[in-house]
């Protein structure tokens, strides 16, 4: 049967036209992408597309249909987990050389999967490829998969099946009839005309290749529909390429090209003329000087600068009914930061890592260490497994969720803390520490009183070290969950055998975690464990693993590592969405009359540059199987991806009728970024974007000035050091003294400035030699190299510091006599610090005041305040506040150099 290529003009207008209801009514419509299959299906719901919309469908849909079981998460975990053995035993009996290869394949294992998965696709063999490579990575990638296949079998009968459709025509063409009544209903497939409409292929993967030739094969008249632009070549050379008959689809010049009118007075030609040999300076700047649609370029300094944005729009009202679009070359790493401020935006899309259970199991499942063959976390892990709400403690009636805060001022003490013993022996230097030292210091005995946590942060020093704070019996609770946690991690991965399937071990967890785990999971958790229950466990038993490798490749499924490209196109919608996707936004946008905003377009965006070779392959290699023309194809799409970058740059500069591009000069691990090459042909006039701190003020009553003869008994216990902390700054008042009993310090840049003032203060006070003072004061930092203590030290014991203690006059609080030496631990400064700045120095007076002017400036000060959160007053003092990344309003000592420059 003929294949045919349709090159049309607009996409927004294409989707339109008559022939969708009339020619290709009872045409099956296959998509390249999910953004253009839900673009067209929208179109149908508005009545513009002609045609039905349920015989819309995307290719990757198709592609998952026709192969089964092989696509399913079930078939890739399993294969991920005999691969992980397969390695594994490789290393265990090999040289040094291929053990470093082993050790890259281990960390980059998705990716060898993949290359595996393609090969087989396109009914490439380990015998067949071995021929052909010749590095020592790719000789030692045919053995591995040479060895994978003997143990798994389903990479040998995906080649089987595929070679039964070539040589059974009518096989495929039965399978073909069953996947797409399954995808577009029984019904709708009775009216199939034996049409395929295959739309917006600018590039092909292997796998489609092959199906596309079976399609020619098996008698189906294929009609290709593509966007294309005669004038412009070399910006639409992918699609050429891609479509050749060179590749056994159709000829060039057999092409049928639209009648529509070509786009003018666009950014798109402007784009466009960069690349053509006949285009003149002044023919640009005459397109430039006549475009029509609106492009708006910002500049933001950095990721916070796009997220106060973000953040407008979204709490604007006014502006909800209007629809923003946002995509990015650099899509995942914007997803990943934006989930962090905004998950509820990321709920709605299924991901079984967005709820607390999804998050215990992954990071239950990757506590076995492989290097070290034991179970280790750290201390992030630990984190979420607390937060997750599944650690409880049934002798104790008590869950861990409740003691994350507990938990984090624990941490700095436990650095570098991995397996069950390091956490169990730390905990236990943690207990004598408190017991043989901080003890001491605990004298006041009027338990009850308002004033009681005052004089507890008067006498006692070490209330200032987060980890020194905390009751004992808080710690040896946390330390019980810490061992609960290891203690369910064991009886998952070392007892019971060492070989389990999938469903014995889910099984298992269920045993473990008890009977009534599920009817403690929130509706949404539920139906997304009872979809993991379907997609892992139901089936068959047969297949048995080592629960450490079982264990790597459920966490990698769990952590989304699994899906390969085509499973990414039947993933649930992002805030920001691949640019790749901007073939479907473009006729979305216009259908809702959505503003695009394409972002993250720095100067390492676009063109696109992620290699699309299969690894470990050379592009040698792939050139000697270039007979394998469905293979070739990922070499085709290697080799023209700057090509590809420039349709689609084209495709939005051309078909976007008010769109906003943007970068961000400083963003993942790079500073002072400039824009796109593309951004710069475009000459747009550059917009800064104009940060306001104030957006979103806190419409809030005086909270303490309404009542402020009242709040005045509250506060008229309060000692001149808590007095102080107002002037040092309102809101680290109002964190320390209005939401806790005091302030204490986690981070270790404050634990240096504890450190020093310790060493100052025991010289001071006990006239002991520098080598006993250093064998004490050292003792209470074991998760410190003995490096760092030597040089802090070095630094801190000195004679003037020393004496300048010694001089230093005692403070009265209730009656009983505190040293003042305690504003140091309070501050982690001493008076003369900033002495020389005018601002610092006014502050001062009253920072480390004493007298009756700190009190009156006190209550002058609290009749003034009128936030509930009192206001802060950002300055270079805030890096020595415990609360510096708590508080929205804080100066980082990064950007010191740029607000001197305002």
């Amino acid at each position: 049967m003929t294949t045919r290529m349709i090159a049309y003009t607009d996409p927004r207008d294409f989707i339109k036209r008559d022939i969708f209801g009339s020619k290709y009514r009872n045409a099956v419509h296959i998509c390249a992408t999910k953004s253009l299959t839900e673009a067209v299906r929208k179109s149908a719901d508005k009545k513009q597309y002609k045609g039905p919309k349920n015989m819309v469908i995307s290719a990757a849909l198709l592609v998952s249909e026709l192969l089964g079981y092989w696509t399913s998460t079930k078939q890739k975990l399993t294969q991920y987990a005999r691969l992980t053995e397969v390695i594994r035993e490789a290393r265990d009996n090999t040289d040094e050389d291929e053990k470093q290869i082993l050790r890259a394949f281990r960390l980059n294992q998705t990716d060898v999967l993949q290359t595996i998965r393609i090969l087989s696709e396109v009914e490439e063999s380990p015998s067949r490829l071995s021929q052909k490579v010749k590095e020592p990575e790719e000789i030692c990638f045919v053995k591995i998969w040479g060895e994978l296949e003997k143990r798994d079998e389903s990479f040998s009968k995906i080649r089987e099946k595929i070679s039964k459709w070539q040589n059974d025509i009518a096989r495929f063409r039965g399978d073909l009839y069953h996947s797409l009544s399954n995808l577009i209903g029984e019904n709708q497939i009775k009216k199939w005309n034996k049409k395929i409409l295959l739309h917006g292929f600018y590039f092909i993967t292997p796998i489609q290749h092959r199906i596309f030739m079976l399609l020619k094969q098996a008698g189906f008249e294929l009609i290709f529909m593509n966007l294309y632009d005669q004038r412009y070549p070399e910006i639409f050379k992918s699609v050429r390429e891609f479509l050749s008959d060179r590749y056994g689809l159709v000829d060039h010049k057999d092409w049928i090209f639209d009648k529509g009118k070509y786009p003018s007075s666009t950014f798109g030609q402007v784009f466009a003329s960069s690349f053509t040999d006949q285009g003149t300076a002044e023919q640009f700047r005459e397109y430039r000087k006549n475009v029509k649609n609106t492009l708006k370029k910002v500049v933001y300094e950095d990721f916070y600068e796009f997220l106060d944005e973000y953040e407008k729009i979204e709490n604007d009202h006014s502006q909800r009914g209007k629809k923003i679009i946002y995509l990015s070359p650099c899509e995942a790493d914007l997803n990943n930061r934006l989930k962090e401020y905004y998950p509820e935006n990321y709920q709605d899309k299924r991901h079984f890592l967005s709820y607390p259970f999804g998050q215990f199991l992954f990071h239950l499942h990757k506590m076995w260490d492989e290097q070290e063959e034991q179970l280790i976390i750290d201390d992030r892990a630990l984190m979420e497994c607390f937060g997750s709400g599944w650690l409880l403690d049934n002798e104790t009636n008590e869950n861990a969720r409740d003691y994350m805060g507990i938990l984090n001022d624990l941490l700095p003490f436990f650095q570098g803390c991995r397996t069950i013993d390091e956490w169990e022996e730390t905990a236990q230097l943690l207990w004598e520490i408190r017991n043989n030292v901080v003890h001491l210091y605990e004298k006041y005995n009027n338990k009850g009183v308002a004033s009681e946590r005052f004089h507890r942060m008067l006498e006692n020093p070490f209330v200032r070290f987060s980890y020194l704070n905390i009751p004992i019996e808080d710690v040896e609770q946390t330390i019980r969950f810490i061992k609960q946690l290891f203690s369910i991690a064991r009886s998952l991965f070392t007892e019971n055998g060492d070989r389990v399937s999938l469903h014995d071990h889910f099984k298992r967890i269920e045993e473990i975690l008890g009977k009534g785990v599920r009817d403690s999971l929130e509706q949404e958790e539920r139906i997304l464990v009872d979809e993991l229950h379907k997609k892992l466990v139901e089936g068959d038993q047969d297949h048995q693993f080592l629960v450490q490798d079982l264990a790597d490749a459920i966490s990698v499924y769990l952590g989304g590592r699994l899906s390969f490209e085509d499973d990414q196109q039947l993933d649930g919608e992002k805030v920001v969405i691949s640019f790749q996707e901007i073939d479907g936004k473009v006729i979305e946008a216009n259908i809702e009359k959505a503003v695009i905003h394409i972002c993250g377009l720095d100067e390492n965006s676009l063109p696109l540059s992620q290699s699309s070779l299969p690894w470990p392959l050379t592009k040698k290699t792939l050139e000697s199987m270039k007979s394998n023309t469905s293979l070739y194809m990922v070499l085709l799409r290697e080799n023209l991806k700057s090509e590809i970058s420039r349709y689609l740059f084209y495709l939005f500069a051309s078909f976007t009728d008010y769109g906003i591009v943007s970068w961000m000069r400083n963003w993942n691990g790079n500073d002072n970024m400039m824009e796109s090459f593309y951004l710069t042909l475009l000459e747009l006039p550059e917009e800064p974007y104009k940060y306001d701190p104030s957006i979103e003020k806190l419409a809030l009553k005086k909270m303490i000035s309404d009542g402020f003869e009242q709040s005045k008994e509250h506060f008229s216990h309060y000692p001149i050091e808590a007095m102080n902390e107002l002037f040092f700054c309102r809101r680290r008042f109002f964190y320390s003294f209005l939401t806790k009993p005091y302030a204490t310090y986690r981070k270790d840049f404050h634990l240096e400035f504890l450190f020093g003032t310790l060493i100052k203060v025991l010289a001071a006070m006990t006239n002991a030699p520098q080598e006993k003072i250093e064998e004490q004061v050292f003792a209470l930092f074991p998760q410190w190299i003995l490096l760092r203590k030597k040089i802090l030290m070095e630094e801190n014991y000195k004679a003037q510091y020393i004496e300048t203690i010694r001089k230093t006059e005692n403070s009265l609080y209730e009656g009983v006599s505190y040293p003042f030496v305690q504003r140091q631990f309070q501050f982690l400064l001493h008076p003369g610090t900033y002495r020389s700045e005018d601002s610092i120095r006014e502050k001062w007076n009253l920072v480390f005041g004493t007298g009756k002017e700190v009190e009156n400036e006190f209550w002058k000060s609290l009749s003034e305040e009128q936030q509930p959160m009192m206001t802060a007053s950002p300055s270079k003092l805030c890096r020595f506040c415990p609360y510096i990344d708590e508080c929205p309003d804080s100066y980082y000592p990064i950007d010191d150099d740029s607000r001197e420059m305002e």
